[in-house]
């Protein structure tokens, strides 16, 4: 009887806290980073609207050697889509869901936890090339939602994003 009153009490407070974690947890996640590519906007504009490109410069496309893309739909525009499967990364999706040419390219992306993702590029002509804004933006999942009180975006994903912007700058230049 003393064993199934503790076990009560100790699952009861697992789930106190695991409800605590939810609702304080964070209903959106923001994060941007930005760069100058001495390069005309439609070039960089039409590299990021090219989802067959995209592993071309991404930080995470050299992480994992081993893993598995495939396309499908159109290469460019809404609707072209990327898929991947990785043992180092997971799988996951990201394909383009809106564009206006020049200014921006919005991918949404699906790592199988819930939650919406976004990736979005904003491009503004400068006259010395092409600001690129690349934001990440998340509402997240039950379980994302209870774990962001313990990941610190701008610490994880940031230097994924630098490098990433980096790797575009470099091709593109």
């Amino acid at each position: 009887m003393k064993t199934g009153k503790v076990l009560i009490s100790i699952f009861g407070t697992i789930l106190l806290f695991a409800i605590i974690l939810l609702v304080t947890g964070p209903s959106k996640v923001f994060m941007k980073r930005s760069i100058t590519i001495h390069s005309p906007v439609d070039s960089v504009y039409n590299t990021l609207n090219n989802i067959k490109k995209f592993n071309s410069w991404s930080p995470w496309y050299e992480m994992d050697p081993h893993a598995k893309y495939s396309f499908e739909g159109p290469d460019s525009g809404a609707g072209a889509k990327m898929v991947w499967e990785s043992v180092e990364m997971g799988s996951g999706a990201i394909w383009i869901v809106d564009i206006e040419k020049d200014k921006k390219v919005d991918m949404e992306m699906d790592f199988g936890y819930g939650g919406e993702t976004h990736a979005l590029f904003l491009l503004k002509p400068l006259n010395e090339g092409t600001s690129v804004t690349w934001t990440y933006e998340e509402k997240p999942g039950l379980v994302a939602r209870m774990m962001y009180h313990f990941i610190d975006l701008n610490a994880v994903l940031a230097p994924d994003y630098e490098q990433g912007l980096k790797n575009l700058k470099k091709i593109m230049e």
